[in-house]
């Protein structure tokens, strides 16, 4: 998931009981985002 999947994930799961397999799934995805911010980043000091 990106952008406003996630964040629509995120607020969605706060009050929600989710399986192992589901919170694992938005960790995944929220590391992802990130890594992909952190090398958008990286891009435009190099550019």
């Amino acid at each position: 998931m990106q952008d406003s999947a996630l964040e629509y994930a995120l607020n969605w799961s706060k009050d929600k009981r989710l399986s192992n397999l589901d919170d694992r799934f938005i960790g995944a995805s929220q590391k992802l985002a990130k890594q992909q911010a952190e090398y958008n980043l990286s891009l435009e000091k190099i550019t």
